[in-house]
Formats: C-alpha cells, sequence, structure tokens
C-alpha cells in the first residue's frame, strides 16, 4: 500500500454559499449508498456499495462556504481486505469571479496497483457526479389558460414529452 494524495478541482457558475449546502448532501451525488444524519462537524456517517465495499467516517472539518472534509474511521472492500482507514476526503471551495472552485483531495492510502484507478474514480466523482449536480437546474413552465389549445399542448403534449421522453400522437394538426 501507498501512502498518496490526489487533487482535483473544478469551477461552476454558483456561489460558494450553494456549492457548500449542495455538497454536503452527499446521498444526492456520491457514487455509493449514504447511510447517517445530516453533515456536520462530528457527524458519523457510513458509504456503502452492496456488501462488498464500506466505509465508517466523521467529519472533521465543517466551515460552511469554505471547507468540508471527513475521515474514514473503519473500511474494508470484501474482494481483497483493502482496508483505508485514515483517509481524508477534503473539501476545499474558492471564490472565483462567476462563480466558485472546488478543489478535493484524497489524502490516504491507496493499492499501489490502483493508483491510476483512484484517480479515474476521483476525478469521475467529482469532474461528473459533483459538477452535473451543482450545474443541474430546475424549470418551472407557467400556463396561460386564456387560450385552451395552447394549454392542451404546454400541460399535456409537452409535460408528457420532458417527463416521459415520448412525443404523444398529434391529433390537433
Amino acid at each position: 500500500m501507498l501512502n498518496t494524495m490526489y487533487t482535483v478541482s473544478i469551477e461552476v457558475t454558483k456561489s460558494a454559499n450553494v456549492v457548500f449546502n449542495r455538497l454536503i448532501k452527499l446521498s444526492k451525488w456520491w457514487a455509493e449508498e449514504f447511510v447517517g444524519e445530516e453533515l456536520r462537524i462530528n457527524a458519523e456517517f457510513i458509504l456503502k456499495i452492496g456488501s462488498e465495499h464500506f466505509s465508517r467516517n466523521k467529519v472533521i472539518e465543517f466551515i460552511p462556504d469554505k471547507k468540508f472534509a471527513w475521515l474514514t474511521t473503519e473500511s474494508k472492500r470484501s474482494t481483497d481486505n483493502f482496508d483505508w482507514t485514515g483517509t481524508k476526503m477534503i473539501f476545499e471551495l474558492f471564490p472565483r469571479s462567476g462563480g466558485t472552485q472546488i478543489t478535493f483531495t484524497y489524502d490516504g492510502v491507496v493499492l499501489e496497483s490502483e493508483q491510476k484507478r483512484l484517480k479515474e474514480i476521483c476525478d469521475y466523482c467529482i469532474k461528473n457526479l459533483l459538477y452535473n449536480y451543482l450545474e443541474s437546474f430546475t424549470t418551472t413552465i407557467e400556463v396561460s389558460t386564456s387560450q385552451q389549445g395552447w394549454t392542451t399542448v404546454i400541460k399535456d403534449y409537452l409535460f408528457n414529452y420532458i417527463t416521459s421522453g415520448k412525443a404523444a400522437e398529434q391529433q390537433y394538426r
């Protein structure tokens, strides 16, 4: 096993406050199942994938809009008994013009044969899962009921298309 530190950064178009408040909702974007309480300093939680990958973790730094970190206090991967206890996952936020830079650091142990895989997993979690979660948006459609025809198009056909991905039979032509 090797002690290693891997860092990856992304920039998003959200404020540090929005980023921090979304970042700490691990169940919404982290690749593993989250079991635990609301995250705050000293909160404990579990991350797992089925029965083969398990870690118990404790929040060790919690500075709103600036920094969030946890320490793995117990861990095991059943396929090879790999144990990464003592590893820290660190998120630091830096205001940038028009948004926030998020720097993630994995500070802990990794099997020598898995250094490349660690980089790929970290990059995927941060550059894809977290980035997409932070940059997602909600759209609200308001419909005027003054024109019944357009109300049907918007409320029924468009809604069904957006939610199902399938176009409705267009009998209104």
